[in-house]
């Protein structure tokens, strides 16, 4: 329990994730995060409000239209999928025993599935940057030749259930991000520090 509690204040429970850093937020509402297994308050979390939200939509707005991601080709972008695929296979125990405190799950049975979920989700989805046609030539019945792109389209909002929701964030982030868009990701409350 107790290196859990580390853990989770490693992630910066008291600060927002906006513009590539952690930032204080707006107000100072906090709530509880109950430990599924225990139900004992495990830690306190910022509470994001309207005037934060609007900070992260501009701030992933601003990443889109000025930033390096959406100008960078697939290939590249898939280096860094695979260094996040990478790092939460470095981090698979950190990431187990939050899962298990916040969701309730098994320890064991997350720890096996931190690799599969999250490490296999930002692999697959680097792999695609290969093999997926992003640009396709096509021609009409007239003869016509035509070209179908595939190319990012802005922030994406990725609002992320309680159970699984580690897994569940990776599934929807990895393909936002190697189609190049950029992301506000919004936490279960049951599950913010997963």
């Amino acid at each position: 329990m107790q290196e859990t509690r580390r853990l989770i204040e490693l992630a910066h429970p008291n600060r927002l994730f906006i513009g590539g850093a952690w930032v204080e937020p707006s107000g100072a509402t906090e709530f509880d995060v109950v430990n599924a297994c225990t139900e004992e308050v495990s830690v306190k979390v910022a509470e994001a409000n309207s005037h934060d939200m609007a900070r992260a939509i501009a701030a992933a707005r601003h990443a889109f239209d000025h930033g390096p991601w959406p100008r960078m080709s697939h290939a590249e972008r898939a280096g860094y999928l695979r260094a996040i695929a990478t790092e939460f296979t470095n981090r698979s125990d950190e990431f187990a025993r939050i899962w298990a405190t916040e969701s309730g799950i098994v320890y064991k049975l997350a720890r096996a599935r931190v690799g599969n979920f999250l490490r296999g989700a930002f692999t697959y989805y680097a792999d695609i940057a290969t093999s997926f046609p992003f640009e396709e030539r096509h021609r009409s019945s007239s003869g016509l030749l035509g070209t179908l792109v595939r190319e990012p389209v802005g922030v994406v909002a990725a609002i992320i259930p309680w159970n699984g929701p580690a897994g569940l964030m990776a599934y929807k982030t990895a393909p936002a991000l190697i189609a190049g868009c950029t992301l506000i990701v919004k936490s279960s409350p049951e599950a913010p520090c997963s």
